[in-house]
């Protein structure tokens, strides 16, 4: 059974509860947690980010003129950097999606 959360300050709700009993929010049908929400969107706009710094560095490596090996160096670091900020922000948001505060 899903459980329902208040979706100002993310309480526990009972299942026929009307308003929230800890702040007085009026309740919605359903609904996740304020944090939950927030906390996902976060980690979408993240993980667009990752993706962009990864395709900029493998499209510089595509179209770069023949170079010395420090931009070579420059571009795979921003790929290490972006790939690790798109692990991070699927985990994150895995977590997120779970229900699993940090």
């Amino acid at each position: 059974m899903k459980q329902n959360y208040c979706s100002n300050c993310g309480n526990e709700l009972a299942s026929d509860a009307s308003f929230c009993s800890d702040c007085g929010e009026a309740i919605a049908a359903g609904g996740e947690p304020k944090w939950v929400t927030e906390n996902i969107l976060w980690f979408q706009n993240l993980a667009i980010v990752g993706a962009v710094m990864f395709i900029v560095a493998i499209i510089y490596l595509t179209i770069r003129p023949e170079s010395s090996g420090n931009s070579d160096t420059f571009a795979g670091n921003v790929m290490l950097v972006s790939m690790s900020i798109l692990v991070g922000s699927y985990y994150l948001y895995r977590r997120a999606r779970s229900g699993t505060s940090t």
